[in-house]
């Protein structure tokens, strides 16, 4: 921890942005990124994760120049530290590109919420024309009137009151050819 404090501090003094007032922006920008690494180390679980990638990215080096070694003994052992370096960038890239899914979706279904809000908004306002008093009481004097009608109201009075009305009976059905009809005995026999 105390190697990874003073790296810190010669770091920060060489980028520091009021000792290069020429480029400033930059001198910023890689300022705040030799602090956030600071940060990062400082916390044990973030160290810890931190030393499994670069451990991870050198024995991935390690193993793809033993194998090109096989093909090739002339072949140079691989950078480490390019390897490392490439690998956070690969980290970072697709911690980009998640951050960037999820803010698709986020946008995606804001859109799908204010559509179902603007649908709902709809159904409600066309629910309150359709209720409308006047348009209820319209509605409600003809079927009123339909109620009142005296010829409806006679026709339905002799339909319900037909003398030759006969209720049909329940018909025997045949057994169909080869079926054998068990009950037959209990018909007769009554």
């Amino acid at each position: 921890i105390d190697d990874i404090k003073m790296r810190y501090r010669r770091l920060s003094a060489l980028c520091h942005p009021d000792k290069n007032l020429a480029d400033g922006n930059r001198a910023r920008c890689a300022f705040e990124a030799i602090k956030t690494a600071y940060q990062q180390l400082n916390d044990p679980k973030l160290r810890d994760r931190t030393i499994l990638v670069i451990e991870g990215a050198r024995q991935r080096a390690l193993r793809a120049y033993d194998a090109l070694k096989l093909k090739n003994p002339l072949v140079e052992p691989p950078d480490l530290d390019k390897h490392i370096m490439k690998t956070f960038a690969e980290n970072e890239m697709r911690r980009r590109d998640v951050e960037e899914h999820k803010r698709a979706h986020a946008a995606r279904e804001r859109a799908q919420e204010e559509e179902r809000k603007k649908v709902e908004q709809e159904d409600k306002l066309f629910e309150e024309q359709w209720n409308a008093d006047q348009r209820r009481n319209t509605r409600m004097d003809f079927w009123q009137q339909f109620q009142e009608d005296e010829s409806r109201a006679g026709n339905q009075k002799r339909i319900r009151s037909a003398k030759n009305f006969k209720q049909q009976q329940k018909v025997d059905h045949k057994p169909k050819y080869g079926q054998v009809d068990l009950q037959s005995w209990r018909r007769e026999w009554k």
